[in-house]
């Protein structure tokens, strides 16, 4: 006969209520109470104490069943979360987050990581919004780096504060957290955005025992989390930790990649791949949208490194960088190459335009003094090149190539050295 779901019983869900604070209190009290009737009792000393010890075997039995149905048993032995006598289904879609963390850890930007952990995150809780807030302790803040699902692009970048909201709990508490109406989120993110979901979940991302990051599932309805999704949702923050680590290494590494490490600008593998992006718009529309290309290098920045020593040397690269930075438009990309030389892209510059950034350059330098100590400044001027898309090449190479040769040959009409300062007098 088949039983009807209504009146069947998951036997699987009796050592948990087993467990119960209640029922453990009640189990405890009874045994109590039956020892002392039995100390009490008629009955000799050979029966009284096989009764006595079938009682104790009893709840010694019922303390084991009852410890392996509590929820907390994989906290109590510092065991990764999962979830007791999980579903196969359950345990087979945790196990695909592991194998995604290991075959694409380190090696997937975080955009694309969050897109697939959501993805498999969606196979086994029912959300339909994401974001990631990522901590930063120096500001006090957590920001939204990475989200996914309907409106989520209006949350990314939004900032929030360490005392209000539903992820700066889950931070504080470092566990995970269910908002079933979302009161606790106080206007902390764009209503517009919250109107449309009616519960949430956060869950804290540790790292070294330290809570780093918050995952917060969105869900447009009330009882999405119910039930045992905690657990779930615990051994789902142990899973996902490592993707996002790991993503978030991968940014860092490719940052450094690109990166001078003197002055913080754009090095000059970064400046070739906006170039090539800049020349591919220029090339479907030459007349339309013209580009320029600007080499800039500092007059006997040799002669200043060999006196004053390289420390002295990236501190000016510094100032050159940051004097040249504030003449640029918003548009414009500028970059450190090697030694002293910068490099710059004009995107919609035509050659009348880029002369005119250049001379914005040079009279910013006119009179230009550098403090290296207390007694002695350095004189700063530039040398400059300048290459237009389509005059003098079509190449990222090219062009950059003219620029240089251009910057080479100014150099050959620059009057007498006088680099540092104050003179010396020779009698």
């Amino acid at each position: 006969m088949k039983i009807s779901e209504t009146q069947s019983y998951d036997v699987r869900s009796i050592p948990a209520h087993l467990g119960n604070p209640m029922f453990f209190i009640g189990v405890s009290l009874a045994a109590i109470v039956a020892s002392f009737v039995l100390a009490n009792s008629s009955y000799g000393f050979e029966t009284k104490t096989k009764v006595f010890s079938g009682i104790i075997v009893a709840f010694l039995m019922y303390c084991a069943i009852a410890f392996v149905g509590r929820e907390e048993y994989a906290h109590w032995f510092g065991t990764p979360a999962v979830l007791p006598k999980a579903d196969s289904e359950i345990e087979q879609k945790l196990y695909s987050i592991e194998e995604a963390a290991s075959y694409f850890s380190g090696s997937l930007k975080p955009a694309d990581m969050f897109r697939l952990m959501a993805s498999r995150l969606r196979d086994l809780v029912p959300f339909e919004m994401c974001a990631l807030f990522v901590l930063d302790r120096t500001q006090g803040r957590m920001r939204i780096v990475q989200t996914d699902g309907p409106g989520a692009d209006k949350l990314r970048g939004v900032e929030t504060d360490l005392k209000n909201g539903f992820a700066a709990s889950s931070l504080a508490n470092g566990s995970v957290q269910i908002d079933h109406d979302l009161s606790k989120e106080s206007g902390s993110l764009p209503s517009d955005v919250m109107a449309a979901y009616r519960s949430a979940a956060a869950l804290p991302l540790k790292r070294n025992g330290e809570v780093f990051a918050v995952l917060k599932l969105y869900s447009r309805s009330r009882s999405a989390f119910d039930g045992g999704t905690v657990q779930l949702l615990e051994a789902i923050c142990e899973r996902v930790t490592p993707m996002v680590l790991g993503s978030m290494s991968f940014e860092q590494n490719l940052s450094n990649a690109l990166t001078d490490p003197v002055t913080d600008l754009p090095n000059e593998r970064a400046f070739f791949m906006i170039v090539e992006n800049q020349l591919a718009e220029s090339q479907r529309n030459r007349e339309g949208r013209p580009l320029s290309l600007l080499a800039v290098d500092i007059k006997y920045f040799a002669d200043v490194n060999q006196r004053f020593g390289h420390a002295a040397g990236d501190r000016i690269l510094n100032f050159v960088a940051q004097k040249i930075k504030d003449q640029l438009r918003q548009m414009d990309f500028f970059a450190r190459a090697s030694n002293d030389e910068f490099l710059v892209i004009l995107p919609t510059a035509c050659e009348k335009v880029a002369a005119e950034v250049v001379a914005r350059i040079h009279t910013e330098f006119v009179g230009c003094k550098y403090a290296v100590n207390d007694t002695q400044s350095v004189q700063i001027d530039l040398h400059f090149g300048l290459s237009t898309f389509w005059k003098d090449g079509e190449t990222a190479q090219t062009l950059l190539a003219v620029a240089r040769e251009r910057k080479e040959q100014s150099k050959n009409i620059i009057p007498s050295k006088v680099v540092w300062f104050p003179k010396e007098y020779v009698n």
